[in-house]
């Protein structure tokens, strides 16, 4: 008999935790992730949140995929579209599961480049405008959960809505600052689906066409970084004008670049992480932002380098220096 994977065990422990909970507690899940959504099965008191936007679903599901199959039969799923990974709506063919429908969602999203998102979310016969000072569809999520998680707490969509408005983003999570007089963005990216979206965030609403990308394999990051073919970095070989590659394995990326079909003459590896960013600066051109695309302890080294530049405060004292040009 074949073991169980890894998401699949983590899913056992959760749902068990949840289910041996202590008594009046509320699962907050996210209704358009199969795997999550299967986790309130039978719980007395869940808050499904999700996406009701079919502007931005897409038709099929990307290769670092997970859940593609029925908790109950095993049948795979038919999705009627995808958000990102196998985020988005689906149900078994066999009728077993199914999406449930979210009690808080978000009824339309718009993206307004990397400055900000304008969200309808929509809670029973409530409604809300909410204005995020953040880009990225996964930063949907993170909204349409975070005012689920304040329902079950019992706020106000206003209020909770009004909050928002105020949010700032954690060290390191599209975080902006200034390199050498240059614009640039901080996006964290730790696996296949969250490194494919923020390459998606900043090609599709960044306009980005400058990286550094830097790649680590300490223990935070994980040992093994065979996951990075799993990555879509082929949505590059149009996008970038120019990619720095750094970290600990900067040399496997560099090759993992190649069979993205990225021209050689584009990509540039530099291991000083100081060096790095100043060539990652010098070869933006004037009006454009540097995307920095860091996995965790990649970006806790550039960010130290940044903070000794005076570029960005060190993450425990909050707000980041004025970013503006």
């Amino acid at each position: 008999m074949a073991s169980p994977r890894p998401l699949e065990t983590t899913a056992a422990h959760i749902r068990r935790a949840l289910v041996k909970g202590p008594e009046g507690v509320t699962a907050v899940l996210n209704a358009d992730d199969p795997m999550v959504a299967a986790l309130g099965d039978g719980l007395p008191r869940v808050v499904y949140a999700g996406l009701d936007d079919p502007t931005l679903l897409q038709p099929e599901l990307s290769h670092g995929a997970d859940a593609k199959f029925c908790p109950r039969c095993g049948s795979p799923f038919v999705f009627d579209g995808v958000y990102f990974g196998h985020v988005g709506h689906y149900h078994c063919p066999r009728g077993d599961f199914a999406r449930p429908s979210p009690d808080v969602r978000a009824t339309s999203v718009a993206i307004e480049g990397m400055e900000r998102m304008r969200l309808r979310i929509s809670e029973g016969a409530q409604e809300a405008d909410v204005v995020i000072p953040l880009s990225g569809l996964y930063n949907a999520y993170n909204v349409v959960l975070a005012i689920a998680a304040a329902r079950a707490l019992g706020v106000p969509l206003a209020r909770s809505a009004a909050a928002l408005r105020d949010f700032t983003p954690a060290f390191g999570r599209m975080e902006r600052t200034m390199i050498d007089g240059r614009p640039a963005v901080l996006l964290l990216a730790k696996n296949p689906t969250g490194f494919n979206e923020v390459l998606r965030t900043a090609i599709q609403f960044g306009k980005g066409s400058s990286f550094l990308i830097a790649l680590n394999d300490r223990i935070a990051d994980g040992r093994d970084v065979s996951w990075i073919w799993d990555v879509n970095f082929e949505q590059l070989k149009d996008a970038a004008l120019h990619i720095v590659v750094s970290g600990d394995r900067a040399l496997d990326l560099r090759v993992r670049l190649k069979y993205a079909e990225i021209p050689a003459d584009r990509i540039e590896v530099v291991s000083d992480w100081r060096s790095a960013l100043e060539r990652a600066s010098a070869s933006t051109a004037d009006g454009q932002t540097i995307f920095i695309l860091p996995t965790y302890t990649a970006m806790l080294e550039l960010r130290a380098v940044l903070t000794r530049d005076g570029a960005l405060q060190p993450y425990w004292q909050g707000r980041a220096v004025d970013a503006k040009p």
